[in-house]
């Protein structure tokens, strides 16, 4: 597979993940705008949040395993329509104008669930579609697309069809996940694990086995703690930022999609010399 260019699997793959990231990164600005338009107690507007991101906890374990039972790639379709549903049925909530927190709470547990099934599975659909020698440079062109998206086009994007209309952003994510199915149900070959099922066991069984192996391997095992801390500590202040710019900074509603875009500068710089600088310094080097 030559690096200059999109095409076959990757290139369905990596348009997949762009269109998905700016849908995501519309809801990324939108959602915080929505629930604060509802409150401005630091404590229910931290809760979306961490309803989001509690399914990674609850399920993502589960989903590993289940990827390593199922056909990867329905998977992937599967998630996405899913979610498709969720941030639809929020926006015709807010064309009624019946949006609550508790409603935020339930979109934002929805899609945080489908994203961790969905990145389950997505991480071995690439293994499939790469080569070994061209691993670092599709993971890169993907972290660039899915930043540019999320991160950089997505947040001043959303915040200013929010400030337009509230119900925007969410119809806009509705057709990004449309699209993002449409073009991996397009994947050609089969993206089944290839464990052997003869012998199969429980998912419980799996998931204690893989937690005993992470446990006993040290450097994977530190890896995972320093993650968690570093995840907390973003986290916590990511989860009332929205009210930060808003009450102290008194940014607009635009600007506040705006500086979270400023925000992704440095990631967006850094994936493009990323694959680079392994081949130069290493894995463990860069780390």
């Amino acid at each position: 597979m030559s690096t200059g260019r999109f095409s076959g699997s990757f290139g369905r793959i990596w348009a997949a993940a762009g269109l998905t990231s700016i849908g995501d990164g519309v809801t990324v600005a939108a959602i915080p705008l929505l629930a604060t338009s509802i409150t401005h107690d630091p404590q229910r507007v931290a809760f979306v949040t961490a309803a989001a991101t509690a399914p990674f906890l609850l399920f993502g374990l589960i989903g590993g395993a289940f990827a390593d039972r199922h056909d990867r790639k329905r998977i992937l379709v599967l998630t996405d329509l899913m979610r498709m549903v969720l941030v639809l049925l929020l926006g015709v909530v807010c064309v009624f104008g019946a949006h609550n927190m508790w409603v935020l709470y339930l979109v934002a547990f929805g899609l945080g669930t489908g994203q961790c099934f969905f990145e389950t599975s997505a991480q071995p659909v690439m293994l499939r579609v790469l080569d070994p020698e061209n691993l670092h440079w599709g993971i890169g062109q993907l972290n660039i697309a899915e930043d540019t998206g999320r991160d950089f086009i997505g947040p001043p994007l959303g915040a200013w069809l929010f400030a337009g209309a509230m119900a925007l952003p969410f119809f806009l994510d509705a057709a990004s996940f449309v699209a993002s199915a449409v073009l991996i149900f397009s994947l050609k070959g089969s993206f089944n694990s290839t464990r052997d099922r003869s012998s199969e066991r429980s998912i419980r069984s799996d998931i204690g086995e893989a937690f005993r192996w992470l446990w006993g391997h040290v450097l994977l095992r530190d890896l995972a703690l320093i993650l968690a801390v570093w995840n907390i500590a973003v986290f916590a202040g990511h989860a009332i930022f929205v009210l930060y710019v808003l009450d102290d900074l008194h940014l607009t509603k635009e600007g506040y999609g705006v500086l979270l875009a400023y925000a992704a500068l440095g990631a967006l710089a850094a994936n493009f010399v990323a694959a680079n600088v392994i081949k130069r310094i290493g894995e463990a080097g860069c780390l």
